[in-house]
């Protein structure tokens, strides 16, 4: 028996896939949510670089141009990140991730990030409704994406397993959802779980999800929500880009969320108070270009009735 330890790049994949659902099956501990998370992470993004290694080998190096044959072959080099993995998925090897899979990736590595170095809490229900997601796109993807024909009969076989126990995890989310069902569909509306990433975001009197669990005050929820649901962090801001909070015209707070249009025949609530819990669909609001906050929406002037008022005051 040799004792050379091997591992292809698609085989360390699935390897640590394979892991990540044995150490979420059955009572999960903390400890195995936790490595149950870093496993799954860490497979997911070994996978998309085996696509990229399809294409070329120099597409797994954070740094093509400086990719050397010979750091390839000894495994000595910095990686791409899982960012710039999508980027070049897409514009190298015509392979598109959507919005959502995508986020559900950056919630997955940022989740991963925040265990190995400031810690996290969640519930047992957030890390499997996370885990679902994650294992059913990987599960397409290298449906869609990769070629079986060349796999390893040990890789098909593990595969199949990944296969087999996925079920496991989307039977816990449809169950979970038999019993929640209702009490979402009463609220006037539901967001996307920072947590679960389930929509089922409640809030009420307080602010929880009715999927996992997770709960907090206004701000954190807020912050975690525009960081974690909308892909909005203070390095976009940084560089140029906005932070989606306003002031509430309603409670006059800073708790407004400006979530987007929803690019649906039927709109959503589109603007969102954290503090207050007042909410807005599509068209309720209009940003005032003079004053720099939404107002209710009125004769589209691009200006408030405030703002207009205070112009003609001045003159």
């Amino acid at each position: 028996m040799s004792d050379k330890v091997e591992f292809a790049l698609l085989t360390n994949g699935l390897d640590f896939i394979e892991s990540a659902i044995d150490h979420l099956s059955g009572s999960p501990s903390a400890r195995d949510l936790k490595y149950a998370t870093l496993h799954l992470a860490a497979g997911i993004e070994l996978v998309l670089k085996e696509r990229l290694r399809d294409e070329h080998w120099t597409m797994v190096f954070a740094k093509p141009e400086n990719a050397a044959r010979t750091d390839y072959l000894a495994g000595s080099f910095q990686s791409v990140a899982l960012d710039d993995s999508i980027k070049r998925l897409a514009n190298v090897c015509g392979v598109s991730i959507s919005s959502d899979h995508q986020r559900h990736l950056r919630n997955l590595r940022d989740r991963r990030n925040r265990l190995e170095h400031f810690g996290i809490t969640d519930s047992a229900e957030a890390f499997k409704a996370a885990t679902a997601e994650a294992l059913a796109f990987i599960i397409d993807f290298i449906d869609t994406h990769l070629d079986m024909a060349g796999f390893e009969e040990d890789d098909r076989q593990r595969l199949a397993r990944i296969r087999e126990r996925l079920s496991e995890f989307e039977h816990f989310v449809t169950e979970r959802w038999k019993a929640i069902q209702d009490e979402v569909d009463e609220a006037a509306y539901a967001l996307t779980c920072p947590s679960c990433d389930q929509d089922a975001l409640i809030l009420g009197e307080s602010i929880r999800c009715r999927f996992c669990g997770y709960a907090g005050d206004a701000r954190e929820v807020m912050d975690r929500f525009v960081t974690e649901v909308l892909g909005v962090t203070w390095h976009d801001v940084a560089d140029g880009g906005e932070w989606p909070v306003y002031t509430c015209p309603e409670c006059g707070m800073d708790g407004l969320v400006d979530r987007g249009p929803s690019g649906n025949i039927a709109p959503w609530h589109q603007y969102i108070c954290f503090e207050c819990r007042n909410a807005w669909k599509e068209g309720g609001l209009c940003f005032c270009g003079h004053c720099g906050e939404y107002k209710p929406a009125g004769d589209a002037t691009g200006i408030c009735d405030e703002c207009f008022q205070r112009l003609i005051e001045e003159d």
